[in-house]
């Protein structure tokens, strides 16, 4: 996470921001504005390079105490980042597509995908099927360096994860 390039969400905020635009006070005295956030963790504590001191009292300590606090909760390792889903098996999950809604009787004004409108939304289209997902799919291929299928469901994509050992 960077200053200014990492646009961050944090549950229970008010949408999605930049570190300098939410503090720009503390982006203006930062020594170093293309440094990661994690640099400044360094052996279990916080430390700052600023060129010039925080007064007590200011708005900047006051956006340094904010700042501080959302960080609190944020886990900063040395270890490569990783994304992560568990699939519950409880069937306790469930994707709220059109065709699902449609199939409970919910009254909506059309079943096609409100992403390409050429195909009725299911869950398969939404993932797999529908032109953007299938584009999509081509930048994670590259990104990742890995020769993917073309996959049309969550369980050729499991089969298929499980084939190369992940």
């Amino acid at each position: 996470m960077r200053w200014q390039q990492q646009i961050l969400s944090f549950p229970h905020s008010s949408g999605d921001y930049r570190l300098r635009d939410k503090f720009p006070r503390l982006y203006d005295i930062e020594s170093n504005k293309e440094c990661f956030i994690a640099e400044r963790w360094v052996e279990d504590q916080w430390v700052w390079s600023w060129n010039r001191s925080i007064r007590c009292g200011s708005r900047i300590e006051h956006q340094l105490m904010e700042m501080l606090a959302m960080l609190m909760n944020v886990n900063i390792t040395d270890a490569d980042d990783k994304w992560k889903w568990e699939l519950e098996l409880d069937g306790i999950f469930s994707l709220p597509t059109r065709m699902n809604l449609a199939a409970k009787d919910i009254d909506i004004p059309s079943v096609s995908c409100p992403i390409c409108n050429n195909k009725i939304e299911s869950s398969d289209h939404t993932f797999f099927k529908c032109d953007t997902a299938v584009h999509l799919w081509r930048m994670v291929s590259r990104w990742c360096d890995l020769n993917l299928p073309g996959f049309d469901n969550i369980s050729s994509m499991l089969s298929w994860l499980e084939s190369i050992g992940v």
